[in-house]
């Protein structure tokens, strides 16, 4: 019984080496395939200039009351947008915020005593409205005339320009750039 058991052991031994050795080291056409790939990258640079010009421009109303200031800046913004729009620039609001500004006696924080008078209450100076407003000049020689236009007609902010590229340019020259690179990844791998 031994001797079953010992030879019976081996056979399967020996079968599942057989196994083994055809399923690591059988000689496939595809397996070769797989070892001869290659593998290149391709690199493409474009300069370019920019095809856009943003800038922020702010409006600042004072009233004697929160309705007061709101309806000054929006007279003022609206006409703003009409000059913007007969200049056919885009334009987005960015912020509007409204703000109650205060009177605090100068004796209020003091630690010495007030030497005029006993310290009073804060008061309502009045209120104001800031308007501020994202443009896009697209035609970047009339970019000083639209600055210009808008300072006419009461913009009290003009923060930093930015020069870009619109999203049409983009896509544009992504697509350049990547036939670039395809072109350079095939001349490397065909050499």
């Amino acid at each position: 019984m031994k001797n079953k058991v010992v030879i019976l052991t081996t056979l399967l031994i020996i079968l599942f080496s057989v196994v083994v050795y055809a399923f690591f080291f059988e000689d496939d056409d595809d397996s070769e395939e797989e070892l001869r790939q290659l593998s290149v990258n391709g690199i493409a640079k474009l300069s370019v200039k920019p095809d856009v010009a943003i800038f922020t421009f702010g409006v600042t109303t004072f009233g004697n009351s929160a309705t007061d200031a709101q309806t000054k800046n929006k007279e003022l913004t609206n006409g703003l947008f009409a000059t913007l729009d007969s200049l056919k620039v885009k334009y987005e609001t960015q912020s509007y915020n409204l703000n109650q500004n205060v009177n605090y006696d100068p004796c209020m924080f003091s630690e010495q005593p007030c030497p005029v008078k006993p310290a009073e209450k804060p008061r309502i100076k009045d209120y104001s409205v800031t308007h501020t407003v994202k443009v896009a000049v697209v035609k970047l020689d009339t970019l000083g005339e639209v600055i210009d236009k808008i300072v006419e007609h009461g913009v009290t902010d003009v923060y930093g320009v930015n020069y870009e590229l619109s999203d049409e340019k983009k896509a544009e020259l992504q697509k350049q750039a990547i036939s670039a690179a395809a072109s350079d990844a095939k001349q490397k791998a065909e050499q």
